[in-house]
């Protein structure tokens, strides 16, 4: 019984960190899509509405 309780607690423990670990790097994507976004927009917008 010990042996499966801490096999299922450390596959609870391997998918919080996989989980926390995707959200991480989801947030530095995004903070990088949104940089670029504030360099390309004004550009867009400039073409789009000329």
């Amino acid at each position: 019984m010990g042996g499966a309780a801490a096999a299922a607690l450390a596959a609870v423990l391997l998918l919080a960190i996989r989980a926390a670990a995707r959200v991480r790097l989801d947030r530095r994507r995004m903070a990088q899509w949104e940089a670029e976004w504030g360099e390309i927009e004004p550009r867009w917008s400039r073409r789009r509405h000329a």
